[in-house]
């Protein structure tokens, strides 16, 4: 069976926007883009970087979030998670593949908004509904064997009922047609099946 762990990563402030980057990989959504009760959720700037935390108390936990930004100008939403699947005896680190990062062909927009609520990087990918388009990863592995991927992506309304698209990994095809659904929504973004 799968098991996914999460346990919090930080329970007081880091020391700066780079260790909040290079420790956690989990994305969240932009707190802002909520109506979160102010008596649920504060918001606090900490140097160079800002944290969404719990209260009572201020102490950081799993559902605190911190926003940071790269050198590059990219802000991100990480949750103050180090999380662990299991899989068959197997433990192994959950990592985060942003589409806007990965290697596109021409057809591929990559698109870059502050105002999308529930994007986890600095933007997204559009395929524009092109054939022969791609976004391509290098994906590093503790050792040989089978993962679970998931696509998170959103297909707002007036759109087709799903855009499948075709996965391969070292060139051989594992899935000919991923289904993608309809989401209802741009800014209503689900996980894929794996």
């Amino acid at each position: 069976p799968t098991e996914a762990v999460e346990t919090p990563a930080f329970n007081a402030d880091p020391v700066d926007a780079e260790d909040v980057l290079s420790s956690l990989s989990v994305g969240a959504p932009n707190p802002q883009s909520f109506d979160a009760d102010p008596a649920t959720f504060s918001v606090e700037t900490v140097g160079n970087y800002k944290v969404y935390k719990k209260l009572p108390g201020g102490a950081y936990d799993a559902d605190t979030i911190f926003e940071a930004t790269d050198a590059n100008g990219r802000s991100y939403f990480l949750k103050n998670v180090e999380s662990t699947v299991r899989l068959k005896g197997w433990t192994y680190p959950t990592t985060i593949h942003e589409a806007e990062t990965g290697t596109t062909t021409a057809e591929v927009t990559v698109v870059t908004e502050t105002s999308n609520c529930c994007k986890t990087g600095p933007g997204y990918v559009d395929y524009n509904g092109s054939t022969n388009s791609f976004v391509e990863w290098t994906v590093n592995v503790p050792q040989a064997g089978s993962y679970n991927l998931y696509l998170r992506y959103s297909l707002g309304s007036g759109s087709s009922l799903d855009r499948p698209l075709e996965m391969s990994v070292n060139g051989a095809v594992v899935q000919a047609s991923l289904s993608l659904p309809n989401t209802g929504a741009w800014d209503n973004w689900v996980h894929s099946t794996p």
